[in-house]
């Protein structure tokens, strides 16, 4: 949880990523169970608008497949889902793991207060089957401390990460290794990158709106 343009995305991205690549070489290297690769479920909560919508999407990315066929109201997606996992189970064919992403999730919890238990029902289900790891990344710290205790009944180890916004020499660090990575440093004084960052790390610290600005200077 953090504030808005703090690298909350940017880093589980990088860190899931990371964890997939091992997760899939320890399957290569282990040849005792015949299990499917790890599968990430990226949801972004914005675009959860209407009951139901949560499990079409995990029905998506976890059983692409089947829902290819389409027609799924939200109880036929659960219902799918059911049935794809005790085939995987009765074939040998379980997942290794699953590593559900609730990205934005602050508008699911604005839109719907049922939304927790949907989440339950499908982390019971998927922990039993295989290992899983949640998700959920918030712009607001005190919701993701009221969502904890209600994970906990569901999940064996529960985490709060709090990400701070950026600072005045942060975001001239930053903007000054992207920049020189991409050859465009020396279209920059240092004194404009300074006055950029100083600017933006005493208002928000978003480390987007920075980017935006240099974008926006580049294109001048």
């Amino acid at each position: 949880a953090g504030p808005p343009g703090s690298g909350k995305t940017h880093t589980v991205r990088s860190v899931v990523a990371k964890c997939m690549e091992d997760e899939d070489g320890k399957e290569g290297a282990d040849g005792k169970e015949q299990k499917e690769k790890a599968v990430t479920c990226w949801i972004n909560c914005m675009s959860l608008s209407q009951p139901g919508d949560l499990y079409r999407n995990l029905l998506g990315a976890m059983e692409p497949t089947t829902a290819a066929k389409g027609g799924h109201d939200a109880k036929e997606a659960w219902k799918s889902m059911l049935r794809s996992m005790r085939n995987r189970n009765r074939t040998g064919r379980r997942r290794s793991s699953v590593v559900l992403v609730l990205d934005e999730c602050d508008a699911f919890v604005a839109a719907r207060t049922d939304w927790l238990a949907e989440v339950q029902e499908f982390c019971l289900l998927v922990a039993s089957r295989c290992t899983l790891k949640l998700i959920c990344i918030s712009n607001s710290p005190e919701l993701a401390g009221r969502l904890m205790p209600s994970l906990q009944k569901s999940m064996s180890h529960t985490e709060i990460v709090i990400f701070q916004a950026y600072k005045t020499q942060e975001i001239k660090n930053v903007l000054t290794g992207l920049l020189q990575g991409g050859g465009l440093l020396d279209w920059f004084s240092p004194s404009a990158l300074q006055f950029c960052a100083k600017k933006i790390g005493s208002q928000s610290g978003d480390m987007r709106y920075a980017f935006c600005v240099c974008m926006r200077a580049l294109e001048l």
